[in-house]
């Protein structure tokens, strides 16, 4: 009798086991495709690009059965079952802070909101239904978003900041790596360009974004890049009226500036800092420290850089 017991706990312990296995190494579905469209042509193309500018909208594209190249799901013989009867996604910015506003649904099937949840840098969305539909491609929605911070790009992810029990999947009859008839996405995805990488924790991994405008962050680069030194001279008027003779260098070496009247008799020196900088010198006051004249001079800067002239008015 005890062997017995034994022997039936044995099987049942093999078919435990063999059923284990069976949900671990479950089918994939292999070859979806989650995309945003950012020119209205319905399809993900590299001038698909976040607006840097104002209020803007993204479409929001899923095709159950086939890649982005129209290659077939290969994962199952009967494309049939890449059904859908819902669809939740994770949005996310990178590089910058986005103000998601409003999501409209264009699934009329799929009526039932799911959680919602959003940030600046991170947006969830998800609808369900009763009706199943037949295998194809599907235009989800629109978002409306505006950039505020940055120059990101966006890019669909497979796992959430906001909740851990968000994701991006679409319901389907295919049962799926994990049998709950839920497609996931397994990896997230790259906005510049789409990356395909094997989906190590889900069911698909194409995936498409938004990549940030090339020309809005070159522009954001020169902005935040030190301004380039250079020799110069400059007459600038301060705040208490005095005109100053403002002059940079980027070589070391001692400089002067003298300054004449209209008659080339010198009436003001000045010595320059030996070290590469910006100065400011007051014009006006002569070799004594008394004011000079109203009048046209003129200045002649001598650097190890080089030489420049200029000349002013003065006026009292």
């Amino acid at each position: 009798m005890t062997l017995r017991c034994d022997k039936i706990t044995y099987w049942i312990y093999l078919g435990a086991i063999a059923t284990l296995t069976a949900l671990l190494s479950g089918p994939r579905a292999e070859a979806q495709y989650l995309y945003l469209d950012a020119d209205g042509d319905g399809r993900a193309t590299a001038s698909d690009q976040v607006r840097m500018d104002g209020d803007h909208t993204v479409e929001v594209w899923l095709q159950t059965d086939t890649g982005p190249d129209g290659s077939p799901a290969r994962a199952s013989a009967d494309r049939s079952l890449l059904t859908i009867n819902s669809y939740e996604f994770i949005l996310q910015a990178q590089g910058g802070k986005v103000q998601f506003g409003e999501y409209t649904n264009l699934q009329p099937t799929m009526d039932l909101p799911l959680t919602q949840g959003r940030s600046s840098t991170e947006i969830h969305v998800g609808f369900a239904g009763s009706e199943i539909l037949p295998p194809g491609k599907y235009h989800l929605g629109t978002l409306h978003y505006r950039v505020t911070e940055g120059t990101p790009s966006l890019s669909f992810a497979s796992s959430s900041t906001l909740d851990g029990t968000f994701g991006t999947s679409f319901g389907s009859r295919y049962e799926g790596l994990d049998g709950d008839n839920t497609l996931k996405l397994g990896v997230s995805s790259g906005a510049a360009t789409r990356t395909k990488q094997p989906a190590a924790s889900g069911d698909w991994s194409d995936a498409s974004g938004l990549s940030a405008d090339a020309d809005a962050v070159s522009k954001a680069a020169a902005a935040n890049s030190p301004p380039t030194a250079r020799f110069g001279a400059a007459i600038v008027r301060r705040q208490n009226g005095a005109l100053a003779l403002r002059v940079s260098t980027t070589r070391p070496g001692a400089y002067v500036v003298r300054v004449f009247d209209v008659r080339g008799r010198l009436v003001q020196s000045l010595q320059g800092n030996p070290e590469p900088s910006s100065q400011e010198f007051e014009l006006g006051i002569g070799s004594r420290g008394h004011a000079i004249a109203a009048g046209v001079y003129f200045y002649r800067l001598s650097a190890p850089e080089g030489k420049l002239e200029g000349r002013f008015v003065l006026m009292k």
